[in-house]
């Protein structure tokens, strides 16, 4: 006799149950917090290049390209402002702080979102996140320079910091904390992913440029030259950021966190969702295989 199908307090046979959409639509989009962390750290690297306009060495403008194509794809900015004319991105850098501007709209929904899950946060949690929302928000506001913007997105970054650390330590482990968790993992890989492709797009002279800019984007210059020193090489970037597995900013860890996620929650999904294990599987052990054949062959290169 067949055991019993276990009961999932947040799906029946219908799909979600009622009383749990607005509770994880609110929470899924404070998941925008990570959206917010990546335009900032975007934002941040490109106003610190323009504002050395008039000194800008060869190879910052080189990785300002790069950036200006990975704000365009993360909709911070206009495609038309992603051209290789400064003062148009340096315009669309500004105004992605402004009222109405990409980054301004990301943070006024999550200061909304927050507000809509007041009665699920403990009062500490409440105010870790408002009042670095509140220091960040002021810090954006009314910019007009470059040097303003790339501290302002400091106070952003944190932000998300904060968010990401208190949901992490407090958030109970449950059907809700997989459905976020996986969320985050496919959004981080998909960020990872798109910006080291525009980073790796690059003429053979450039390839170094791109190596660099995607341990800083990856936020692993310093594991890098932990381990390697300043010696900058196709194979050893290209495993930390694509296939360690050990790497919380490398696409490969992000694979295999959704493959674990996956696996957990085999025993109250429908047969159907079990096509994204071997999925998950798949694009993890690709990012392996580009990892080390791309090294190897931008090397001979």
């Amino acid at each position: 006799m067949l055991p019993a199908p276990a009961i999932d307090e947040m799906v029946d046979g219908a799909g979600l149950r009622p009383h749990w959409r607005p509770l994880l639509g609110a929470l899924s989009a404070l998941g925008e917090g990570g959206l917010a962390g990546r335009a900032a750290r975007l934002d941040r690297a490109a106003a610190t290049r323009l504002s050395r306009a008039g000194s800008m060495r060869p190879r910052e403008s080189a990785e300002l390209q790069i950036l200006a194509r990975c704000l365009a794809e993360s909709r911070v900015i206009a495609e038309a402002a992603a051209g290789p004319v400064s003062f148009a991105l340096r315009a669309a850098l500004l105004a992605s702080t402004a009222p109405g501007g990409a980054v301004d709209e990301l943070m006024r929904l999550i200061a909304g979102l927050t507000e809509s899950v007041r009665d699920r946060l403990t009062d500490d949690m409440y105010a870790t996140f408002t009042q670095s929302l509140r220091s960040a928000r002021c810090d954006a506001a009314g910019l007009h320079d470059l040097h303003a913007l790339a501290h302002a997105m400091v106070g952003i970054l944190r932000f998300s910091t904060a968010v990401a650390g208190a949901a992490a330590e407090n958030r109970v482990g449950g059907g809700g904390w997989l459905f976020l968790e996986l969320g985050r993992r496919i959004e981080r890989a998909h960020a990872v992913a798109a910006e080291i492709a525009f980073a790796l797009d690059q003429p053979p002279p450039r390839f170094e440029i791109g190596l660099r800019l995607a341990l800083e984007l990856c936020d692993s210059a310093t594991t890098y030259r932990s381990r390697w020193l300043n010696v900058l090489q196709p194979a050893p970037v290209l495993d930390l950021v694509l296939a360690d597995q050990g790497n919380p900013r490398g696409l490969a860890f992000q694979f295999v966190a959704m493959h674990t996620l996956l696996d957990e929650l085999s025993d109250r999904i429908t047969p159907s969702y079990f096509a994204l294990l071997p999925a998950a599987r798949t694009l993890g052990m690709q990012g392996l295989v580009v990892g080390g054949e791309a090294g190897r062959l931008r090397g001979a290169a």
